[in-house]
C-alpha cells in the first residue's frame, strides 16, 4: 500500500509554474552574478604573475634573469634580435639558451614582420620583449614561411616636423584623442579613447609609444623605441585629458618591447615607417593617427 503523496501530471504542471515564476523573478540576478563570475574569471587572469612564471622556466634551464637589466627594470627579456621569427600566421622567439620558442605577449604580427626586417637590414642591435608565460613550447619546432607579401601603410618625408611641439588631436567622438609631443630627441604618442579599458583596480589604460632620435645627414634616425600601458586613478585620467604633463601614477607602467642602440631611419628607402606601423598596429583609433602623419607629411 502506498502511503505517501501521489505524483500526478497536476503535480508536475504545478511545479513547474512555481519554477518559471522564481526564474522569471530572479533571473535577471542570475545575469548579474553570471556577469560578475566571468569578470572574476578574467580578474584572475588579469592578476596571474607572468613575470614569477617566466623567471622560473628560465631557472630552470639555469638562466639567471636577475642578471638581465631589461627584466629587473621592466620584466621584460633581452634576446639577440635574430631569434626573433614569424610564419604566415604568427611571430615567435626561439631562445636557444632554454631551448625553447614563445610568443611576445602583445606584439602584434605585422609589427614582428617589420622588426625583422629591420633586423636583417643591420637596424636593431638590442631587443627587449615581455613574453606570454603561456605560450612556451619546446624547441624550435615550427616552420618559417615567408612566401606571402605584407602590405604596410607607406609615408613620405617629414617637413620640418620638429616644430610641433605638443599637438592634440581629436576624433568626431571628443573624447578619443591622439597627444603627440617632440622636443630635441624625443617624440612621445599617446592614445586616449573613449571606450577606454578599466582593470580589476580601477585604473584606466592608456597607451604610449616613445621614440628617441638624432639627426644624421638631415635624415631622422631612431635610436631608442617602446611601446608601454600606461595606468591612470580616474581623478589622474580626468586631469590627463587637459594636461599632457599629468602622470599616471596608479600603477607602474607595463612596456611590452624595447628597442635601444638602433639606428632606424624613420622612413625607410621603401618610403615605410616603423613608428607608423607600429601605432597603426596598436592604437584603436587609427584615423587620428593617419590625420597626423597627413598633416606633417609631403609627397615628393
Amino acid at each position: 500500500m502506498i502511503t505517501g503523496p501521489i505524483f500526478s501530471i497536476e503535480l508536475a504542471v504545478d511545479i513547474c509554474k512555481t519554477q518559471i515564476k522564481y526564474i522569471k523573478k530572479n533571473y535577471v540576478y542570475y545575469i548579474i552574478i553570471n556577469e560578475l563570475f566571468d569578470f572574476r574569471k578574467q580578474t584572475i587572469i588579469q592578476n596571474t604573475n607572468h613575470s614569477n612564471i617566466i623567471f622560473e622556466i628560465y631557472k630552470k634551464s639555469n638562466v639567471d634573469l636577475k642578471l638581465d637589466i631589461q627584466y629587473s627594470r621592466y620584466s621584460l627579456v633581452s634576446i639577440n634580435p635574430n631569434w626573433l621569427k614569424y610564419n604566415t600566421s604568427e611571430a615567435y622567439i626561439y631562445d636557444p639558451r632554454i631551448d625553447k620558442n614563445f610568443k611576445s605577449r602583445y606584439i602584434p604580427v605585422e609589427v614582428s614582420i617589420f622588426l625583422i626586417e629591420l633586423i636583417d637590414k643591420g637596424y636593431i642591435n638590442e631587443l627587449a620583449i615581455r613574453p606570454d608565460a603561456n605560450s612556451f613550447q619546446n624547441g624550435e619546432n615550427r616552420i618559417s614561411l615567408l612566401n606571402e607579401e605584407v602590405e604596410f601603410g607607406k609615408i613620405f618625408s617629414f617637413d620640418e616636423f620638429k616644430k610641433i611641439k605638443i599637438t592634440k588631436l581629436y576624433s568626431t567622438n571628443i573624447n578619443d584623442s591622439l597627444w603627440i609631443a617632440i622636443d630635441d630627441s624625443n617624440i612621445t604618442f599617446e592614445e586616449l579613447v573613449n571606450d577606454f579599458h578599466i582593470t580589476d583596480k580601477n585604473e584606466i589604460t592608456t597607451q604610449v609609444v616613445h621614440m628617441e632620435y638624432k639627426v644624421v645627414d638631415n635624415q631622422i634616425v631612431i635610436t631608442h623605441i617602446d611601446h608601454e600601458y600606461i595606468y591612470y586613478s580616474f581623478d589622474e585620467y580626468e586631469k590627463r585629458t587637459n594636461n599632457f604633463r599629468q602622470k599616471g601614477k596608479a600603477r607602474k607602467r607595463e612596456k611590452t618591447f624595447k628597442v635601444d642602440k638602433s639606428y632606424i631611419p624613420f622612413v625607410s628607402e621603401d618610403n615605410i615607417s616603423l613608428v607608423y606601423i607600429i601605432l597603426r598596429a596598436f592604437f584603436k583609433n587609427i584615423d587620428l593617427v593617419d590625420e597626423y602623419f597627413m598633416n606633417v607629411i609631403k609627397d615628393d
